[in-house]
């Protein structure tokens, strides 16, 4: 079953389009993420205690904001008494982090959160496939969608304002946005691109939103942004570096500033290696920014989100293939106005390790969110790592974590 979980992880992480150049990839690394959440500062990330969910993971998380005691972490786990994948939702009340339970699917159904969005402590919003939930400050409820179940995959969502709430993903083969006014959600038209998935949404205000992914082309597959101004969404030119560019994530920062992060493949004779993408938004032009080196002399590495404390913080999580274990393990990276540096994040494990979302704090603190397994890569163990204890203070897991007690009222899964 862990195989299992693994693919539908994959899969969701990092949709692509359906023709892809046969260049060839790196070795597929078992990647069933625990949930994990990070603090951080330039010096570095730190473990902190979380709740210990068995064969579960997170794909995304945020702060509410003004409010760095109110976090949210979204992704899924396995139902051992069910054998279904179910939504995850985990919350950080400023003392700790607690599973707090999602709505009930119809019997026999399976779902899964890739994003979440949090408006305020009463508003908050988690997507993933064509399922959308709704926190009310009490519950999550089910919302309808403006898409039939199972006709489309909701990736990402980000909140403007109440009645200002933007999701994005794929539908038959092209691009799928979808915007809550306040009363319901409706599909907003966007150009019709061959073999278009978004991944990512942010935006400043509303007349100032972006969507990044991937789509595919007879002739090329590219990265694809879009941008919102009020009125209608249009494609914005982006560099396309490589083979089989995608960006994951976008932060908007202002009208003139906007990251996006992903990964482009480089192919060196007949190896093809991934490589972290960055671009930059400076108001007239996207374009790429170049990536500091890996750590421990990796060569293969993606970036899976990126957020922004202010215009000279900004933060990039994902993950690199260190040579030296032959797995994947923990990739963050920082930018200081001037430029990208890798800094230091923890790995629980020998195993695959990675992170696949960031938010950021009022306090200008960090938080991500990822998984590692066994050093076997065949069990996964979940925890959280947040911002709940003091730097330095909080306990490192185990390099070997033992396998956790079966839960008997287990709660979400991820990517």
């Amino acid at each position: 079953m862990l195989s299992s979980l693994c693919s539908v992880f994959r899969r969701v992480s990092r949709p692509r389009p359906a023709a892809r150049h046969t260049a060839p990839r790196r070795r597929p690394v078992l990647e069933v993420l625990d949930g994990r959440t990070l603090l951080s500062t330039v010096s570095g990330l730190h473990f902190v205690t979380s709740p210990n969910v068995p064969n579960a993971g997170l794909n995304a998380t945020s702060a509410v904001p003004n409010n760095p005691n109110d976090v949210w972490a979204v992704g899924s786990f396995l139902n051992p008494s069910t054998n279904l994948i179910t939504p995850l939702a985990e919350h950080f009340n400023g003392t700790s982090w607690s599973v707090v339970p999602t709505a009930t699917l119809p019997s026999g159904t399976e779902g899964q959160f890739n994003s979440v969005a949090a408006v305020a402590s009463n508003d908050v919003w988690a997507v993933g496939g064509s399922l959308i939930e709704h926190w009310n400050g009490t519950n999550w409820s089910i919302v309808t969608g403006a898409i039939p179940p199972n006709t489309g995959s909701l990736n990402s969502v980000t909140a403007i304002a109440s009645n200002d709430v933007w999701a994005v993903g794929f539908a038959n083969g092209s691009n799928l946005i979808e915007h809550w006014n306040g009363t319901s959600w409706s599909v907003v038209p966007s150009p019709a691109i061959r073999n278009s998935h978004l991944t990512g949404v942010s935006g400043t205000s509303s007349n100032d939103v972006w969507a990044v992914g991937s789509a595919g082309r007879s002739t090329s597959d590219h990265v694809e942004i879009l941008h919102w101004n009020g009125t209608a969404w249009s494609v914005v030119s982006a560099p396309s570096p490589g083979l089989e560019p995608f960006l994951t994530s976008v932060v908007a920062v202002a009208p003139n500033d906007a990251w996006a992060v992903g990964e482009q493949t480089v192919v060196n004779g007949s190896i093809g290696t991934g490589q972290a993408l960055i671009e930059h938004w400076d108001g007239t032009s996207w374009n790429v920014v170049q990536s500091p080196s890996l750590p421990s002399g990796g060569t293969t590495g993606l970036l899976k989100s990126v957020a922004a404390v202010s215009a000279n913080n900004i933060w990039a999580v994902g993950e690199f293939l260190d040579p030296n274990l032959n797995n994947y393990q923990t990739l963050t990276e920082h930018w200081d106005g001037t430029s990208w540096s890798v800094i230091p994040s923890p790995n629980a494990t020998t195993g695959g390790n990675n992170l696949t979302g960031v938010t950021a704090l009022s306090t200008g603190d960090v938080v991500a969110v990822g998984g590692a397994n066994s050093p076997d890569n065949q069990t996964g163990t979940d925890l959280i790592l947040a911002n709940n204890e003091p730097l330095g203070s909080a306990p490192v897991p185990p390099a070997n974590p033992p396998s956790p007690p079966p839960n008997p009222n287990p709660p979400g899964i991820i990517d």
